[in-house]
């Protein structure tokens, strides 16, 4: 018998909420539970709450493996059904739900947390798109903790509707354009498309970003904003550069994460037979990043590279600050 997705969701919570109450010291409430378990499932992973200790670790990648694909296929496409109900064209129906979702989001997180309506907002777009920098002031009550696990759970499906809806618009666009070749290349399919988007992003963080004064750290910060991994420890600060961060995010996250991306892993078509199911190819990407890290950064083995809790629990690359997992003499 088939177990709805309402049932399955609130199973994976329950259980990961339980196994975060019992490893992780500092998680001493349910709603911190179900909010650090919700911002995993979802792998928005904003970092201000993340595991410290290897029992932790272990169950929060536990819950990465065994329920992002169950979590986000089926659940997180639930929770988005409800936008067909609304009248008018698909881009109407998405910039409407995305409207209400982002408005309520909004409206609570600056009630619950006293934030401004601009950082209420910004983090809604940012959890939404599952960027999740965590460069947010900490989530202290529990209302808020609760409001921003409700808001994972409904705003997802439709930002990601959204943002599909975008790039199609784009790409619509462009084709109205014949005299401007070059244009055209950031919406052709292929990896003309990634190119032209982490190079616009690279100037636009250089020239707007002040945190981000060379080339390096700017594609740094465009590549993990694009992949939607935002580590956060590189992260728009001024409103122009939030701005663009939203426009760029807005018009180029479909496209980026869809043909870029899936080129990008092509390579893994040239390991031997053995190794091309996805599990085995996860595993040797997995290892292949581990050891590049443990030889350029000296970290310790055990890192979290996973999409799901990455902020606080990572290094920045620029030793801009320490980490709890780094090697200690």
């Amino acid at each position: 018998m088939a177990v709805s997705p309402v049932l399955l969701g609130a199973l994976l919570l329950a259980a990961g909420s339980i196994a975060a109450m019992l490893t992780e010291p500092t998680i001493s409430t349910w709603p911190a539970a179900i909010y650090f378990t919700t911002s995993t499932l979802t792998t928005v992973g904003y970092g201000d709450i993340a595991p410290t200790t290897p029992e932790s670790r272990l169950v929060s990648l536990a819950m990465a493996l065994s329920g992002l694909g169950l979590f986000c296929d089926s659940v997180l496409a639930k929770g988005g059904a409800w936008m067909e109900a609304v009248p008018g064209s698909p881009l109407q129906q998405v910039l409407l739900a995305a409207t209400l979702v982002v408005g309520a989001g909004t409206a609570a997180m600056a009630s619950f947390e006293g934030w401004s309506v601009e950082d209420a907002g910004y983090f809604c777009f940012v959890t939404g798109t599952t960027i999740g920098y965590g460069d947010h002031a900490s989530i202290r009550t529990d209302l808020g903790q609760l409001a921003a696990s409700a808001y994972m759970l409904a705003a997802i499906s439709v930002m990601s509707a959204l943002v599909q809806e975008l790039s199609q618009l784009s790409s619509r666009t462009m084709e109205l354009v014949p005299t401007t070749p070059f244009l055209r290349t950031v919406f052709a399919p292929g990896m003309d498309v990634g190119a032209t988007l982490m190079m616009g992003g690279t100037l636009g963080f250089m020239f707007l970003e002040p945190t981000t004064p060379t080339c390096v750290d700017s594609l740094y910060l465009t590549i993990t904003t694009l992949s939607t991994v935002g580590y956060g420890d590189l992260s728009p600060t001024t409103p122009a550069s939030r701005a663009f961060m939203v426009a760029l995010s807005a018009c180029g996250l479909g496209l980026f994460c869809g043909p870029v991306l899936s080129r990008c892993g092509r390579w893994s078509q040239a390991l031997p037979t053995s190794c091309q199911p996805p599990i085995p190819r996860a595993l040797v990407t997995f290892a292949g990043g581990t050891a590049i890290f443990m030889c350029l950064e000296g970290w310790s083995c055990l890192l979290y590279t996973s999409d799901a809790a990455d902020e606080e629990d990572s290094v920045d690359l620029g030793g801009r600050r320490i980490s709890t997992i780094k090697n200690r003499a």
